[in-house]
């Protein structure tokens, strides 16, 4: 019998079993690989050999994109990426394993527009050669809702009445805080506030918002009178003249 030799440009390596005769193209690099068969002559003659080519092509690239997620504010997606085969020969094809049918499965990068888990396959038409890869899509959406108190003191003053977000419930941070739903801060208290209805919105982390209103209730006004408690009740008196008077306060 002959014996093998690997004459590659870049050689096979481990892929190459000369006793075997035989090559593992799945452990090959893309690229061209020759290997040479030889058998020795009878005596005085020449060794006679011949060669084999085997040309490996690049498997294509599928890239269905990273895990994302839909929320209050991002009501569609984009799918794969650009690290996937691009040209004439490709052929793309999206399967919907969960969720809803995509805008154009048959496109690169099509869109979806609700959560579930996503396959793309691409396929080399000139190869035969195809590969696959799958995402996932979340969907992020809470419904958040602020626990308000309102702080006066222990006497009303116009002007200085204090709304607070104790808590919120279903959300998730950062939240953002208004009380005109247009100017919105980070702040859980609204401070100088006066006697009225008020409405405090929330917006979370996955944009989402809520809204909960509170009202600041005004306090009775303050009142003293002064009441003549000698001199018969009567609060006149004579120059150098002394009077007791009782301070009667109201609320």
């Amino acid at each position: 019998g002959g014996v093998w030799a690997d004459i590659s440009t870049t050689p096979a390596g481990s892929a190459f079993d000369p006793n075997g005769a035989t090559v593992n193209p799945a452990q090959l690099a893309p690229g061209n690989y020759t290997f040479q068969y030889t058998v020795a002559g009878p005596a005085g003659c020449q060794a006679s050999s011949s060669e084999v080519e085997i040309n490996v092509l690049p498997a294509p690239v599928a890239d269905a994109g990273q895990p994302q997620a839909l929320n209050c504010a991002l009501s569609a997606v984009s799918l794969g990426s650009t690290a996937t085969s691009s040209g004439p020969e490709f052929q793309y094809s999206w399967e919907t394993i969960e969720g809803a049918a995509l805008s154009d499965p048959a496109s690169a990068m099509p869109e979806a527009q609700s959560a579930g888990v996503y396959a793309l396959t691409v396929f080399n038409q000139q190869t035969g050669c195809q590969a696959s890869d799958t995402t996932t899509v979340e969907e992020q959406v809470t419904f958040p809702e602020p626990l308000l108190s309102a702080f006066t003191g222990d006497c009303f003053v116009e002007g200085q009445a204090v709304i607070t977000v104790d808590s919120v419930s279903n959300g998730v941070e950062p939240y953002l805080f208004s009380l005109d739903g247009e100017n919105y801060s980070p702040s859980p208290q609204f401070f100088n506030l006066s006697q009225g209805n008020y409405t405090v919105y929330i917006i979370d982390g996955n944009e989402c918002d809520g809204s909960a209103d509170i009202t600041i209730a005004g306090g009775n006004e303050l009142g003293v009178e002064l009441i003549a408690r000698s001199n018969g009740g009567d609060p006149r008196i004579s120059l150098g003249d002394s009077l007791l008077l009782e301070a009667v306060i109201s609320t």
